[in-house]
């Protein structure tokens, strides 16, 4: 077995060296995983945490922001750029192609989660995931009595949120959305805990109204 570590403390440069992505700015990032077979070819199976980063000038997460009516974070893209306090996850990967069963990111304006494919061979993506504006979740942990139910699982109303598919070109997927009247406390609980969590089937903890796609 082949172990793999990887860490840099400008996550941001590296990216831009390698020529993988330019639009992410600072950030720590650490990768551990472990291979049977030689690399690259793998499979490699890794845990991936980065901290403190940001992201500008995405124009996927921006077309995804404003398709779910999210324009005012959106428009942080091209302005400041978008904070990221923590990205935490895990991934496999073998001959160019990437699948993972969660990432989790949050910052002061949102937290999200995805789960997915990307294939680098082809260039084509699909990914689903849920979005929560940060400041739903600020206004709702600030009323004491649904504090104690939020963190606890237990029944209450949660949160506004919006579930997303996004699949075809990685510089242009078609994106569906999925607004949400309510979002279940435990995915609320997962999203900003600062361990590792197992994909669940958000359909199953999300109450929905209907659907928007983009043009």
């Amino acid at each position: 077995t082949r172990r793999l570590s990887v860490s840099a403390e400008d996550m941001g440069a590296v990216l831009r060296a390698l020529d993988i992505v330019d639009t992410i700015e600072g950030g720590r990032l650490e990768i551990t995983g472990t291979s049977p077979g030689p690399l690259p070819a793998g499979p490699l199976s890794a845990r991936i945490e980065a901290r403190d980063y940001v992201l500008i000038d995405a124009p996927v997460m921006a077309k995804l922001l404003t398709v779910a009516s999210l324009s005012g974070i959106s428009d942080l893209l091209s302005g400041e750029g978008i904070r990221f306090r923590r990205l935490i996850g895990t991934v496999t990967a073998q001959n160019g192609k990437v699948h993972t069963d969660l990432l989790r990111a949050y910052g002061p304006a949102l937290g999200l989660t995805a789960k997915g494919d990307l294939d680098l061979n082809t260039g084509q993506l699909d990914l689903a995931g849920t979005i929560v504006p940060a400041y739903t979740v600020n206004r709702i942990l600030g009323q004491i009595p649904l504090l104690g139910t939020l963190l606890t699982g237990g029944e209450g109303q949660g949160v506004f949120a919006v579930t997303y598919r996004m699949r075809g070109p990685i510089g242009d997927p078609k994106i569906t959305v999925n607004p949400l009247s309510a979002l279940a406390p435990g995915f609320l609980r997962s999203l900003f805990s600062a361990t590792p969590s197992t994909a669940t089937d958000a359909d199953g903890e999300l109450r929905a109204i209907p659907r928007r796609t983009d043009p």
